[in-house]
């Protein structure tokens, strides 16, 4: 056990101890209670984990607040079990508050929110990340919160956002060692939060219990295996020069390996019959639609030095996004009787009311690589749609361009190249000789596909009179993309 000494804060504040729904009893730092008790942190309270889960599954509505616990929680103990020789009590803090601000940048809906501002502007460069290391110099700052106080100094800070973002200033890891906080010796501590290598870490371990503990699909991975079969080991830190540079890695002990292909397993069973259960899509869809349609009507956000934002602008200034959450976005829109925003109000009742988007068609097979936008884009150029005339728009029966819309659900073990992450993990045997396995022993236990893809077409207008014309647009569209197979809905 890590010495507690050094945990304390100004004035001799001693830790304290609070209790979890998965986890049991949770030990914060005094570091991490400052920034904890903070109005910036507490808006992850507002923020659902996992967005529109809970219309599908009703008690999968636990938030980011619980989540970042959980995750600063494991974080020490991964520490703790790798030993104080080579963790010391900064470092080990330095992880747990990374931990503990990994997600502070989320916009409401968590990962939806990105969806929504990649479908109005393209060409953003956001992400939550960038963000979260942003909201946390906001905490630092409003509450003057000195990191000296708690025996840390602007390196650690450093540090913590390398854990959280990855290398601060784009350092390509194929031609540099990209990090500036902790050196090669030190560079398993990068694995623990986000790891940028296999996908394994303890953000992951945290998310499979507490959604799992809401969702009720199943998983067996158990992460406290991993804690008592780990070790660092030497390991080439570029591929093409092995006596270049060394560095020191976590691996996992062979007998282990049934377990990690497991975590992963039960990553893409989370994501196939919860995150990405088709009706959980479909709101998501609509969801969207809402807040594109409030964007250019939605009052504008304040953010720093008194410049304005729209919604789908707020993420470019840390004050404006600090402002947004769940039910502040929506209930606004409710709210409001302005007729610009009307159109979103009537999309939020019908998601109330569960007056849901139809699907009309499911597509598998052949090659799906493209965005939902690009096919969407696609579908609507080669239906044989037209725009409807003036005389037109006033019949409801006849169907829109814009009435069609797609989602794409994209389930795989993790790598968005589609290739297995255990093959990128070390294991070392019971001699301690580091091992890596290779694709032919994957196959007693790998799932013989581990990616899946499928489109799904949509009627936004709810009239039984336009099925028809629906299914023949889908038809025309999908008799040009050989070796797709079209299932249709209604």
């Amino acid at each position: 056990m890590l010495s507690e000494d050094d945990y304390d804060g100004p004035g001799g504040v001693e830790r304290r101890e609070i209790q979890d729904n998965v986890h049991g009893l949770i030990t914060l730092s005094p570091l991490a209670y400052s920034i904890i008790n903070t109005d910036v942190f507490k808006r992850l309270k507002q923020l659902k984990q996992l967005g529109n889960a809970h219309e599908v599954f009703p008690s999968g509505n636990h938030t980011r607040f619980e989540h970042s616990l959980g995750v600063m929680h494991i974080a020490g103990q991964l520490c703790e079990a790798l030993g104080q020789g080579e963790v010391t009590e900064t470092d080990k803090l330095c992880v747990e508050i990374a931990g503990l601000c990994h997600d502070l940048g989320h916009g409401p809906y968590s990962h939806l929110w990105e969806v929504f501002v990649r479908s109005v502007d393209k060409n953003t460069k956001w992400t939550h990340e960038q963000s979260s290391l942003d909201m946390l110099d906001l905490i630092l700052k409003r509450y003057k919160i000195q990191l000296s106080d708690y025996k840390l100094n602007d390196n650690d800070l450093i540090f913590i956002k390398e854990l959280i973002f990855g290398p601060l200033e784009g350092q390509d890891p194929k031609k540099e060692y990209p990090y500036k906080g902790r050196g090669p010796e030190k560079y398993f501590l990068y694995e623990i939060i986000s790891n940028k290598i296999t996908g394994i870490d303890v953000d992951k371990w945290d998310y499979f219990l507490r959604d799992n503990l809401n969702l009720k699909i199943g998983i067996t991975f158990d992460h406290k295996r991993f804690l008592k079969n780990m070790a660092l080991k030497d390991w080439p830190f570029f591929e093409d020069d092995k006596n270049k540079l060394t560095v020191k890695r976590i691996a996992i002990r062979d007998k282990e390996f049934d377990n990690c292909q497991e975590m992963f397993l039960d990553r893409s069973r989370l994501h196939r019959k919860g995150y990405q259960h088709r009706v959980v899509k479909m709101f998501d869809k609509m969801m969207v639609d809402v807040w594109t349609a409030a964007n250019d009507h939605f009052p504008l956000l304040t953010g720093q030095a008194g410049k304005f934002y729209k919604l789908s602008e707020a993420c470019e200034d840390v004050v404006a996004l600090s402002k947004l959450t769940d039910e502040w976005v929506n209930q606004s829109i409710r709210n409001s009787s302005d007729p610009g925003l009307e159109e979103a109000r009537n999309i939020l009742k019908r998601i109330d009311d569960r007056d849901k988007y139809k699907i009309i068609a499911q597509i598998e097979n052949g090659s799906i690589e493209g965005s939902e936008c690009y096919y969407e884009e696609s579908l609507r150029e080669t239906s044989g749609l037209l725009s409807p005339t003036e005389a037109d728009t006033e019949n409801q029966a006849i169907l829109r361009p814009e009435d069609l819309c797609i989602f794409k659900k994209n389930i795989n073990m993790g790598r968005k190249d589609k290739t297995n992450p255990v093959l990128s993990m070390l294991f070392y045997d019971k001699h301690g000789k580091v091992v890596v396995k290779k694709e032919d022993e994957l196959r007693e236990i790998a799932p013989a596909k581990i990616y899946e893809e499928q489109l799904f077409v949509l009627c936004r207008r709810n009239n039984p009179e336009l099925v028809g014309q629906a299914r023949n647009a889908v038809q025309n569209w999908a008799d040009k993309f050989p070796g797709w197979t079209t299932k249709y809905l209604l």
